[in-house]
């Protein structure tokens, strides 16, 4: 488990205010779990197996981009 300040901040360049309002919006999905106690005070978290598939997606989104732009190209 990966805390969301440290993903958002590490891995996606976002704040973790602009990450909630993407994630609501339906733009980044991947699920977020409570750290600790069931309280608004505990931390954010997102599982790594979670963050990795998100990864694994933006780069199969890049490489079909890439695809696309070799196939106009070419």
């Amino acid at each position: 488990m990966i805390s969301l300040g440290r993903v958002c901040f590490d891995y996606m360049n976002l704040s973790v205010e602009k990450f909630k309002r993407k994630r609501l919006d339906g733009k980044i999905d991947t699920a977020v779990v409570w750290l600790g106690a069931d309280s608004q005070k505990a931390g954010l978290g997102i599982y790594l197996k979670d963050l990795a598939d998100y990864i694994d997606q933006q780069r199969d989104k890049a490489l079909q981009e890439q695809s696309q732009l070799k196939g106009r190209a070419a």
